[in-house]
């Protein structure tokens, strides 16, 4: 049950400020996406790319060392193995953790060396864990759990949080002093102080593989560019669920992939700018 009186609507949202001329890509964040174990690169890759066409200065993948080279055909993503990470992690202005990382050993080494980091974070996917979220040094933190991810981290079964998403993301965002993206058929974004944004654009063709990873990408090239981690949150949510609209006025929606996604990032922001 949502309580729409609690809510506010998304239907506009912040975008980065307009680009000096003067400017360079460190003005823009320096990236640093952790995770694409074996199997799973595709993961960082689609969070890679989507954080690009959202503006990111820099962008960084760290990957299992034998994956490096399924992300040779992007010649825009500095890619480098997991066991770059102390070295890279003093340049991230922003890091994002969790598509494709998996659940090993190693996985949860990576974990343990991102406690108490300060600079902002987007948690995503395997990286949802209570003891990891709680270990964080910094309070600019974005989650992004589906509602099965939502239960685990509260500990209770996933009809629960169905129930009452509205008290669940509120929950999630206080325990863990983060914003909360609680995605699903009307993504919530909630932050303590701030009144809960529901989105209601986008479509079933959303039901696809790898949206989420992009949704994590622009929400850590949002933030790079100097949106607040709820600002941010709120403005890719909104962008990545216009995109769907946009190919569905062009292709039936059962087609989309979050490739179609990326691709659109740029045309609908250009849309928001005209219109604001």
């Amino acid at each position: 049950m949502v309580r729409i009186a609690q809510l506010e609507i998304v239907e506009s949202c912040q975008l980065p400020a307009p680009r000096k001329k003067n400017s360079h890509k460190n003005h823009y964040g320096n990236l640093l996406i952790i995770g694409g174990d074996q199997g799973m690169s595709g993961a960082v890759t689609l969070a890679a790319r989507a954080a690009l066409r959202s503006g990111a200065g820099l962008v960084t993948a760290l990957v299992h060392p034998e994956c490096r080279a399924n992300l040779a055909m992007f010649p825009e993503i500095m890619v480098q193995g997991w066991d770059a990470l102390a070295a890279k992690l003093p340049q991230a202005s922003v890091v994002v953790v969790g598509p494709g990382l998996g659940d090993s050993k190693e996985a949860g080494k990576l974990l343990q060396r991102l406690q108490q980091v300060s600079v902002p974070m987007v948690v995503d996917a395997s990286a949802l864990q209570a003891d990891f979220l709680a270990s964080l040094g910094s309070d600019q933190c974005v989650i992004t759990p589906h509602p099965g991810e939502a239960a685990a981290l509260m500990s209770c079964p996933t009809a629960e949080i169905q129930g009452d998403r509205l008290a669940a993301s509120a929950g999630l965002a206080d325990r863990f002093g983060a914003t909360c993206v609680l995605k699903g058929s009307g993504t919530l974004i909630a932050q303590a102080g701030e009144l809960t944004a529901i989105n209601t654009h986008g479509n079933a063709g959303m039901a696809s593989a790898g949206m989420g990873d992009v949704l994590s990408g622009i929400i850590g090239a949002f933030i790079g560019q100097g949106l607040s981690p709820f600002a941010a949150a709120r403005s890719a949510v909104l962008i990545h669920a216009l995109c769907a609209e946009s190919f569905s006025l062009e292709q039936d929606q059962i087609g989309l992939i979050a490739s179609d996604i990326i691709d659109r990032i740029p045309l609908v922001i250009r849309q928001l700018r005209d219109a604001g």
